[in-house]
C-alpha cells in the first residue's frame, strides 16, 4: 500500500478515530495500537522465506513509511 492509497482510505473519517492493527495467526487474533510513524531510507530486500527486510542506509534507494505498533 502506498501513502496515497492510505490517505484515500482514511479521507473523511473522524480525526479522533483510533487506529488499531490486527494480526491473525494460526492460534489467535492480536491487536496493536499505532504508537508512531516515521520515514526510513534504505534498501528493501527479502529473506530466503520471502519475508520483507529493510536495511536502513542514509543514501538508500527507497523511502518507506514505518508505522510503529504497541501491543494493546
Amino acid at each position: 500500500m502506498t501513502v496515497g492509497e492510505l490517505v484515500k482510505e482514511l479521507n473523511g473519517l473522524d480525526p479522533k478515530t483510533r487506529i488499531v492493527i490486527s494480526r491473525e495467526t494460526d492460534m489467535s487474533l492480536e491487536f496493536f495500537e499505532v504508537g508512531d510513524v516515521s520515514i526510513g531510507v534504505g534498501t528493501p530486500s527479502r529473506d530466503d522465506d520471502g519475508k520483507p527486510r529493510f536495511k536502513f542506509e542514509k543514501d538508500g534507494p527507497a523511502r518507506w513509511l514505518f508505522i510503529g505498533a504497541e501491543e494493546g
